[in-house]
């Protein structure tokens, strides 16, 4: 297992150790914009709820599973704005998917805010069209939303 993959899990085992009972406002789902099909027209960096549902990436399956639990939803372009998102006041825990460089950087830079990070698989190469577990996405979420 390589470093950056040891990170990932050594952090989340840490965030799993705690309790936690957030409303669904308080919860971000943080997404890289290359899990949206390379060659499609929406701008979901702005607004992810425009999606036009086709099913050929996995951001219609993100915006269903956002509504569905109420978290806020944001993909973004790159780390500066992740972190921008993660240290917003009202969030208070974070679900992020990127690729494992990505990942290891934000946490090493979050501070304390609770992060479950899920590394994307990147079927075309990096930045391009990626996949993201979306059962372990559901997973995270309802590990912050536990009653």
């Amino acid at each position: 297992m390589g470093l950056k993959k040891a990170l990932i899990r050594l952090n989340n085992w840490l965030t799993r150790r705690k309790k936690f009972d957030l409303e669904p406002s308080q919860v971000l789902l943080l997404c890289p914009r290359c899990l949206q099909k390379s060659d499609c027209v929406q701008k979901i960096v702005k607004d992810p709820f425009l999606c036009r549902q086709c099913g050929e990436c996995d951001v219609a399956s993100l915006v269903k599973l956002a509504l569905d639990r109420g978290v806020q939803l944001a993909f973004v372009t790159g780390g500066a704005r992740a972190l921008e998102l993660l240290r917003r006041k009202d969030v208070r825990a974070v679900v992020a998917a990127a690729c494992e460089l990505e990942l290891v950087s934000g946490l090493l830079r979050s501070g304390r805010k609770p992060v479950l990070a899920i590394a994307i698989r990147r079927p075309h190469g990096p930045c391009q069209d990626t996949r993201v577990a979306l059962a372990e996405v559901e997973q995270a979420l309802d590990y912050f939303l536990r009653r």
